[in-house]
């Protein structure tokens, strides 16, 4: 089952929900949220969508999330943030983070730490290029990018 939740409240709607285990798609758009909901009595959900709301965190975010879409929130650092090890495909465009220096290939590479399946950023298929070479190439860092390659769907 999917729920779309657009500019109501979230938690209310959330609560009411009596059979839990057949929502596999979250979707809340532009309901102000500061964090996200609490939805980790959704055993399956896979896909979660908080588009367009104020979320600085990602406290709560459920370890069985694939899909998981953050556009347009109040997120400022991805360093520290911890993403569920069975996320395949990330939409983390217009988020201030977003807007720093090799954001891209920066975020895509602390992801890749923890979630082997990782395979999207911001609607774009990614391929691992030059991360796991033995060499230090950290000096590179300032003249050019060259971390990751975007490349077709076939990897």
């Amino acid at each position: 089952m999917k729920l779309t939740i657009i500019k109501s409240n979230v938690d209310k709607i959330l609560s009411s929900i009596e059979n839990k285990e057949e929502v596999i798609n979250i979707t809340a758009i532009k309901c102000n949220l500061d964090n996200i909901p609490n939805v980790l009595d959704f055993p399956n959900l896979k896909v979660l969508d908080l588009s367009y709301n104020n979320i600085s965190s990602l406290e709560n975010l459920p370890n069985s999330i694939e899909y998981l879409n953050l556009q347009h929130n109040q997120i400022e650092y991805f360093e520290d943030l911890e993403f569920p090890p069975s996320l395949v495909y990330l939409n983390f465009n217009g988020n201030k983070a977003s807007n720093k220096i090799q954001y891209r290939s920066k975020l895509i590479k602390q992801i890749k730490k923890t979630c082997r399946e990782f395979k999207y950023l911001d609607n774009v298929p990614i391929k691992l290029r030059y991360a796991e070479m033995p060499i230090n190439i950290n000096k590179f860092d300032k003249i050019m990018d060259f971390t990751y390659e975007m490349f077709g769907e076939d990897f």
